[in-house]
């Protein structure tokens, strides 16, 4: 069993198909309880689509499977990589010049056509960098399922609803008939999302909000 298991491992190259399933995994973990989880199964389904079309293409290009995952999974890393990154460039002391996208992306392009062709031009199978990939992202998928099924275990998705989901202010709240009222209000939305983004992304109808506003 153990041996079957470490052959296919080793065999089939499948760890470029991991990497959303890590990332949209991570995301669930981070903002449990924020965003609903049709936004993941969307988000997942195309990421996997973007996977397997740059997995395709890198193999009309290098023409061996093992080749082309490992070349897809560079691609992927760099994609899902890239903000966190950059951010850290950013936060270094270098040239601002080098940080800009006029430098950043034309340099990538040429940095990975030069892998892609040294990749190309050689004879190596890579089945130990495959082998090495598919292990480590299964791990990495594992750890964010272990950490999902945590979390939902202990109710964080409770304590990451902004709303509050025992709703103490709304239930204790106890308007006052006697008070004086100002005759004017001044309310500033400024970085309140849209209510066409959160109907159609969080199925929450805030026209309420917006009759009243």
């Amino acid at each position: 069993m153990f041996r079957s298991i470490l052959t296919v491992l080793s065999k089939y190259s499948f760890h470029f198909l991991l990497i959303p399933f890590i990332f949209v995994l991570h995301l669930s973990n981070y903002y449990l309880g924020l965003i609903p989880e049709h936004f993941y199964i969307k988000y997942l389904i195309l990421y996997l689509g973007f996977s397997l079309i740059i997995f395709l293409l890198s193999k009309w290009f290098l023409k061996k499977n093992p080749v082309a995952a490992i070349y897809t999974t560079f691609l992927l890393l760099f994609f899902f990589g890239f903000g966190a990154f950059h951010d850290f460039l950013k936060s270094i002391s270098i040239p601002e010049f080098l940080v800009t996208y006029t430098f950043i992306l034309p340099f990538t392009v040429c940095i990975f056509l030069f892998i892609g062709w040294k990749m190309k031009k050689g004879k190596k199978i890579y089945r130990r960098p495959n082998y090495f990939f598919n292990v480590l992202f299964l791990i990495l998928v594992s750890i964010e399922c272990i950490n999902l099924v945590h979390s939902l275990s202990i109710y964080k998705n409770r304590e990451n609803d902004l709303s509050g989901w025992q709703k103490f202010y709304s239930r204790e709240y106890n308007p006052c008939d006697t008070c004086l009222k100002p005759d004017i209000y001044f309310l500033v939305s400024d970085g309140y999302t849209s209510s066409d983004c959160l109907r159609n992304n969080f199925g929450f109808d805030n026209s309420n909000f917006d009759s009243f506003y």
